[in-house]
């Protein structure tokens, strides 16, 4: 019996290193995965498919420190269109998910982003759970009707995807223009074929329902 541990032991060891490799690699590979799919709902719109839709920002070569990549999606960046992800600044995104959507973006693998576009459905936002009607939620129902869309979940969606970041929580304006007193119809036309640092979100990125309650929720918070 001794002889058999004494072999069994070196062994082990001897395919050690081996196992942990192979068991840091599929780590690793989940946390990209993960991170594709957080790149299509919340950076494709302003970054692109491939990452490079900003002139001077290509994501997919970048040579940003993990550190340094970090804060930047954590925080944004100010005096740019760049908003704070992080949850602790206001954002979408808890530590681990800018984990996951960092570890995609220093290792990127097209083949994982396609996977994702492919396998996840246009982001919507969720629909609200039932509860006692309030006079702020009865204000933003009498919103509904002027473009068909619903206040509630336009506000979820307008967060979600970053544009609070630039147009401020309620489309007053911060480092991108206040949306107050804009026409749905020229909302629509910005939205989806961009101007100056704004970029164009098409049917993919935002459905026309989500645009709709954008812009229920634009009008309703005047």
């Amino acid at each position: 019996m001794i002889w058999l541990i004494a072999i069994f032991i070196p062994l082990y060891w001897w395919h050690e290193p081996t196992r942990q490799e192979a068991a840091i690699a599929r780590i690793k590979k989940e946390a990209m995965t993960k991170g594709a799919e957080i790149f299509l709902s919340h950076c494709l719109a302003c970054h692109g498919k491939t990452g490079d839709n900003i002139p001077g920002k290509h994501l997919r070569r970048t040579l940003m420190e993990e550190a340094l990549l970090t804060k930047v999606i954590s925080r944004g960046r100010s005096g740019t269109a760049m908003p704070a992800f992080g949850n602790e600044e206001g954002g979408a995104l808890k530590k681990f998910e800018i984990a996951d959507v960092v570890a995609f973006i220093r290792n990127w693998d097209q083949s994982l982003f396609d996977a994702a576009a492919a396998r996840l459905p246009p982001k919507t936002a969720p629909s609200p759970g039932p509860g006692p009607t309030t006079p702020a939620a009865a204000s933003k129902a009498t919103a509904t009707p002027a473009t068909g869309g619903d206040a509630q979940k336009g506000e979820t969606v307008f967060s979600d995807m970053g544009c609070a970041g630039c147009h401020g929580a309620a489309g007053q304006g911060d480092s991108a223009p206040s949306l107050k007193g804009k026409s749905a119809a020229t909302i629509k036309k910005v939205v989806r074929s961009g101007q100056n640092a704004m970029p164009s979100f098409d049917a993919a990125s935002l459905s026309d329902v989500d645009l709709e309650n954008i812009i229920a929720f634009l009008v309703q918070s005047k």
